[in-house]
C-alpha cells in the first residue's frame, strides 16, 4: 500500500518551539510534536495532503496523549471536518498519571475507519489529542502515517504489489540478479561432485551421438576412463576440514528447539494484542527472555516501525532492531536465523556489526552449555561405582622382586647351608657325634667285664 505524501502543516493549535509540528511531515526521521505548555485542553493540527487521495489505514504513534481523534475535509469545500477514526484511547488514565508507556502505536485498517468516509478522498486530515489525566506534562503526537488502498492492475487482473525499489550502496544503485528462468543465457554451473559427474556422462553421451568415426562397441573401462580424464581436468573443489569439522559437530549435536534462542533477551516496540501476544510466545518458546521495556539485559528489539521514540534510543545505545520476520520465520524454520537479514537499514557496515555482536551473544552461550555438559560428565565418572569382579579371577598385586632369585623350594641348598638352620653339618659336629658313640661303647665294654 503506497503512503501518502504529507505536503504542509495549515494550522496548529500550539507548537513547542524544540518539537514543532513540522516534525509530522517527515517520512523517514518522525520527529515528535508536542504542545506548547503543560495543560493545556486539547492539541490541534491540521495537515494537507499533497494530493486528494483515498485513506486506506492510518499509523499513529503516541506521545503523552490519552486520546487522539481523526478527521478529514477538503479544502475546497467548505463543511466541516467529519469523522475518520472515533476518539481512541492510547492511554488509560494510571499510565497517565504515572507518565509510562507514553509512545504506543497503534494500526487502524479499514475495518477501523468509518464506513461512510474512508471511501472518499480528502485532501486534508485534522488530528485532536488530549491529555484530562496529567496537567503536568506537555503532549502530542511522535508520527502519523497515511496508506491509499493497493493498486489496481491496467488489464483488471486484481491487485499488484509496488516495484521494490533498486537497492543502493550510498550513491550508486545495484543491479539485481538475473532469474534462473528469465533468460536462456543463465547456466547454472554444478558444484557438487554427482552433478560434476552427471554433467561429464551427458557430455560423453553427447559425444558418443555425434561422433561418427568412434566405433558403436565401446568397451565400459574406456567410458570410466573419459569420465575420470574430464573429472581431472576440472577437479572438484573438496570442503575445508573446517568446514567439515563444523558439519560434524552441527550433526552429532543438533540445538533443540527450547534453545534456538538461548541468550536472546528481546523486546516489542509499535505492536498491539493479539500480534504482540503471539511474538512474545513465540519467542519464550524458543528459550527468549521478554523484557517489557529495553533495559541492559536486552540484546534485540523487535520493532513495527523505523525511528520510533524506542527505535532511536535502542539505536544509539548500540541494540539489534529487527522487524518480526526474524522472529516469525526462526520459529516456522525452527531455526535462528540471522539478524542481519531483517534489519531496517541497508547499510553493509552495519550488517557486519550486527553479525559480529550476534556471534558474541551466542559464544557466550555455547561455552556455557559446553562447560555444562562437562561438569555432568565429570560428576557421573566420579559417581561411577567400580566394576565389580565377575570371572572369579583375582589379580595378585605386583611383588617386590625375590632377593634369592625367585627359588621357592622348602630345604633348598642356600637354605640348608645357613646357620641355624637344622641341617647345618661340619666336620666338628661329626666328628662330636663319632666321639660321644665311642665313648658310649668303652663304657658298656667296662661294665660287663666288672660283671
Amino acid at each position: 500500500m503506497p503512503e501518502i505524501k504529507l505536503k504542509h502543516v495549515c494550522s496548529v493549535s500550539s507548537e513547542d518551539p524544540n518539537h514543532p509540528a513540522d516534525n509530522l511531515l517527515g517520512q523517514e526521521t518522525y520527529r515528535k510534536w508536542q504542545c506548547d505548555s503543560a495543560g493545556e485542553k486539547q492539541a490541534v493540527v491540521v495537515i494537507e495532503f499533497d494530493k486528494a487521495s483515498v485513506i486506506h489505514s492510518v499509523d499513529i504513534g503516541n506521545n503523552g496523549s490519552a486520546f487522539i481523534e481523526v478527521l478529514v475535509g477538503n479544502s475546497l469545500s467548505s463543511s466541516d471536518y467529519e469523522v475518520l477514526v472515533m476518539a481512541s484511547s492510547f492511554m488509560s488514565p494510571v499510565e497517565s498519571k504515572s507518565w509510562t508507556n507514553i509512545n504506543r502505536v497503534r494500526m487502524f485498517g479499514k475495518d477501523k475507519l468509518s464506513k461512510a468516509v474512508c471511501d472518499q478522498k480528502w485532501d486534508r486530515v485534522k488530528l485532536v489529542c488530549t491529555q484530562p489525566f496529567n496537567k503536568n506534562e506537555k503532549y502530542g503526537i511522535s508520527f502519523v502515517k497515511f496508506l491509499s488502498p493497493p493498486t489496481a492492475s491496467k488489464d483488471g487482473g486484481g491487485v499488484t504489489e509496488e516495484a521494490t525499489p533498486p537497492k543502493k550502496i550510498g550513491i550508486f544503485d545495484l543491479k539485481s540478479e538475473p532469474k534462473a528462468g528469465g533468460t536462456l543465457l543463465f547456466k547454472k554451473e554444478p558444484t557438487s561432485m554427482a552433478a560434476k559427474a552427471r554433467q561429464a556422462s551427458i557430455e560423453l553421451s553427447k559425444d558418443r551421438g555425434t561422433g561418427s568415426s568412434e566405433p558403436s562397441d565401446k568397451s565400459p573401462s574406456a567410458d570410466r576412463k573419459r569420465v575420470s580424464s574430464k573429472a581431472d581436468k576440472d577437479p572438484v573443489p573438496l570442503p575445508s576440514k573446517k568446514a567439515k569439522a563444523s558439519d560434524d559437530q552441527a550433526a552429532s549435536d543438533p540445538i533443540l528447539f527450547e534453545e534456538i534462542m538461548k541468550g536472546v533477551v528481546f523486546s516489542l516496540s509499535g505492536f498491539q494484542n493479539p500480534l504482540r501476544g503471539n511474538l512474545r510466545e513465540k519467542g519464550l518458546e524458543m528459550g527468549a527472555e521478554y523484557e517489557p521495556d529495553w533495559g541492559q539485559r536486552c540484546t534485540h528489539l523487535i520493532s513495527a516501525f523505523s525511528g520510533t521514540p524506542k527505535f532511536n534510543t535502542v539505536k544509539s545505545k548500540g541494540g539489534l532492531i529487527v522487524k518480526k520476520e526474524w522472529l516469525t520465520d526462526s520459529y516456522d524454520k525452527k531455526k535462528r536465523q540471522p539478524a542481519s537479514k531483517y534489519r531496517f537499514s541497508t547499510d553493509p557496515s552495519e550488517g557486519k556489526q550486527y553479525d559480529k555482536k550476534e556471534r558474541d551473544i551466542f559464544s557466550k552461550v555455547s561455552y556455557t552449555r559446553e562447560r555444562k555438559e562437562e561438569e555432568t560428565k565429570e560428576k557421573e565418572v566420579a559417581t561411577k561405582p567400580p566394576p565389580s569382579n565377575t570371572g572369579g579371577s583375582t589379580q595378585t598385586p605386583p611383588t617386590e622382586e625375590d632377593p634369592y632369585g625367585g627359588s621357592t623350594d622348602e630345604g633348598s641348598d642356600m637354605e640348608m647351608n645357613q646357620p641355624g638352620s637344622e641341617d647345618y653339618d661340619t666336620e666338628d659336629e661329626i666328628q662330636r657325634v663319632v666321639n660321644s658313640e665311642r665313648k658310649g661303647n668303652e663304657t658298656q665294654t667296662d661294665k660287663s667285664t666288672e660283671s
